[in-house]
């Protein structure tokens, strides 16, 4: 008999290295790193004075101090601030654009969890002037 073959089986970066959140990771917004003025404002215009551990990673890994350009994965429970980790990060990076474009698609699986990451993005969004748009299916 020959010997077989073992396949690798390809596994993107965030899956070989995941960062582990601690719920020790909270924030202030005076602490986060390269935070825009107005994306602060905003913010504290929402009541919020910290981030939540997971928007502390997430903003680590593509902003702040990571800043790398690729792909992640967050994986959160229900409430613990998923919709704002990302859209943080990609506000902070469209601010800047001279451009007038599409620049970043959100694809979420549900009419209500889209109206519900619209409203987030647009809080944060509009003081930087960018506009958010919604693209929904018909309801049954």
């Amino acid at each position: 008999m020959g010997e077989e073959k073992q396949q690798s089986i390809p596994a993107l970066p965030w899956m070989r290295d995941p960062v582990d959140v601690t719920l020790s990771q909270q924030l202030p917004l005076h602490s986060v790193p390269s935070l825009h003025p107005k994306l602060k404002s905003a913010l504290e215009d929402m009541g919020i004075s910290n981030l939540f551990p997971v928007q502390v990673a997430v903003w680590h890994e593509t902003v702040g101090p990571g800043n790398f350009e690729r792909d992640i994965c967050v994986n959160s429970p229900t409430g613990s601030g998923k919709t704002l980790a990302y859209a943080l990060p990609l506000v902070q990076m469209l601010s800047d654009r001279i451009t007038r474009c599409l620049r970043a698609l959100v694809v979420v699986p549900t009419r209500d969890l889209a109206l519900q990451v619209k409203q987030v993005f647009d809080a944060v969004a509009s003081p930087l002037g960018l506009r958010v748009g919604l693209a929904v299916g018909q309801s049954s």
